[in-house]
């Protein structure tokens, strides 16, 4: 039985930059590393929540040029405790956001867009009380 999503892995064409966003700019803790059997840097481990992760694997090359209604992945979505704290902490740690972009779904979560170093769409999303996913959560 399938009970949840154990990791979203991206590779990453400079791990500094992209450790730097996932553990300085958003504040996820960097769980563990692992090697290569040369000893290099194959791969590293953020924790997300609980039980999950992002695995950050090295030696990316360039983006492929998705369209963006392209079949397949679409965006990665992190949870927040406040959207608009989050939002305002991002800023102040030089994210380029705006804070009045935040807006309410249609599913009436409020949700906010970045990308990371390496393109992907974050999706930044505050469960709220009235919303689909809160009524789905119920059951």
């Amino acid at each position: 039985m399938i009970t949840g999503i154990g990791h979203f892995a991206i590779t990453c064409k400079d791990i500094d930059q992209s450790l730097d966003f996932y553990t300085r700019i958003l504040g996820l803790p960097e769980a563990f590393r692992m090697n290569n059997d040369d000893g290099s840097l194959w791969m590293v481990y953020v924790k997300t929540g609980s039980d999950d992760f992002i695995e950050l694997f090295t030696n990316g090359g360039d983006q492929a040029d998705i369209p963006k209604n392209a079949s397949g992945f679409k965006h990665l979505c992190l949870w927040v405790d406040d959207i608009e704290t989050t939002v305002h902490d991002l800023k102040s740690k030089g994210l380029d956001v705006d804070p009045d972009g935040i807006r309410t779904g249609r599913s009436k979560c409020k949700q906010y867009f970045i990308v990371d170093p390496d393109g992907v769409r974050i999706e930044l999303m505050q469960l709220m009380p009235e919303s689909k996913q809160a009524e789905a959560l119920k059951d």
